[in-house]
């Protein structure tokens, strides 16, 4: 039973529109401002991209990570 509970996230993801992806690509775009640290502005560029609205929750240096992310179209 804890082994299908483990996969439960996994499964989900594709109903729930790949949601971590969209806080990566607009944290990557925020990445060398100081707006990627709060939620508001992340939050607003996903209501204005039509993304699904998801919460960065993870370092500034961690963002530097998916630039070339944020060169791609969404």
């Amino acid at each position: 039973m804890a082994l299908v509970a483990a996969w439960l996230p996994v499964i989900g993801v594709p109903f729930r529109d790949f949601l971590d992806v969209s806080a990566f690509y607009v944290a990557a775009h925020f990445a060398f401002t100081p707006d990627v640290v709060h939620l508001d502005p992340i939050i607003h560029a996903q209501e204005i991209a039509g993304l699904p609205i998801s919460p960065y929750r993870y370092t500034p240096l961690f963002a530097l990570l998916f630039i070339p992310l944020s060169w791609l179209p969404f």
